[in-house]
């Protein structure tokens, strides 16, 4: 990981592995069930420049192209600050105003709305993983979105890296 990302320890949350499932069965890391385990999980504080872009384009399961094509950013948004892709949200609001109207747009429009004390309290945990180069983004990219909209600087989230079994 970059040396200049400044990682703000905030503490530890256990979660037990019936709620882990729910939101994180899906992935190849957490396949295994382990009935009776819970999870300790590391929340952190980060600048908000240094959030990357984890996936090939967000939202793009449910609409083709994902946010990158409605937003005419690259083909693959891996690696993509997370600042360029908001400032790019504002951009295209600008220039053609219905774009404000597509469901990937009006879902962190929606998220902004609630401010950042209502997108913390949403019940699916926000996921972050330090990485050579800044910060990527393992769960929560809209949520991300909206606090950058918002005009937060730090933003918080649990490290994908350190999520282990307690028990």
């Amino acid at each position: 990981m970059s040396p200049s990302v400044e990682i703000e320890q905030l503490g530890c949350q256990v979660m037990p592995d019936a709620e882990h499932r729910r939101h994180f069965g899906h992935h190849f890391r957490f396949r295994d069930r382990n009935a009776g385990t819970s999870w300790t999980y590391h929340r952190i504080r980060v600048p908000i420049e240094s959030l990357l872009c984890r996936y090939g384009n967000v939202g793009e399961g449910d609409y083709p192209g994902g946010l990158g094509a409605i937003l005419g950013l690259a083909a693959s948004l891996i690696g993509v600050d997370l600042r360029r892709i908001a400032e790019r949200i504002r951009e295209r609001i600008a220039e053609e105003p219905v774009i404000a109207k597509h469901p990937l747009i009006q879902k962190v429009g929606s998220l902004a709305v609630l401010g950042t004390a209502g997108i913390y309290q949403l019940p699916q945990p926000l996921m972050l993983e330090p990485c050579h180069n800044g910060v990527d983004v393992i769960e929560g990219n809209h949520r991300y979105l909206a606090l950058i909209l918002l005009g937060e600087t730090r933003v918080d989230g649990f490290d994908w890296s350190r999520i282990t079994p307690t028990t």
